[in-house]
């Protein structure tokens, strides 16, 4: 008898760019989902938990992100989400996955300013406002300036 392996993840895109312009530098990375995302998760499913908004948050930290992490190591932006329609696509054996984008963007620093991000993760903002830490990220850094502005794309998968 064949049995289905529960598969949740998700990969990030960012990306740098001039306004309206070139990116100028893109990093990708595969996520870890953590303990309270798939809490939350399974609560939505069972009808006990809502979600009012989604933001994407980024910081300076490059520790290893772990399943019992709740924040970022050092967050420093937040940025309000937007969730797409999901859609369907064939992983490399040919299995369907459900896979939902999440998009934000973070609009250019004040003249001066760097910050050189190396996380990020999605909180899912409840009624009460209160947050949770979806899943959290690192990733060879990549410097926020005064000028550019950064896109995150994140495909969720189930």
């Amino acid at each position: 008898m064949m049995r289905e392996k529960p598969v949740l993840g998700g990969r990030l895109v960012v990306e740098l760019r001039e306004p309206g312009g070139p990116v100028v530098a893109r990093r990708e990375a595969d996520n870890l989902i953590t303990n309270a995302g798939r809490t939350y998760l399974a609560g939505l499913l069972g009808g006990h938990r809502q979600v009012q908004s989604l933001a994407m948050v980024v910081g300076t930290a490059n520790a290893d992100p772990k399943p019992e992490d709740t924040q970022l190591g050092a967050q420093v932006a937040t940025a309000s989400a937007a969730l797409a329609e999901p859609g369907q696509v064939q992983d490399q054996a040919g299995k369907t996955q459900i896979v939902a984008k999440v998009t934000a963007t973070l609009p250019p620093l004040s003249t001066g300013d760097t910050q050189p991000i190396q996380e990020a993760g999605i909180q899912i903002i409840a009624p009460d406002n209160s947050a949770v830490l979806y899943n959290h990220v690192t990733f060879p850094v990549i410097t926020r300036t005064g000028n550019l502005e950064m896109s995150l794309t994140w495909e969720v998968i189930f």
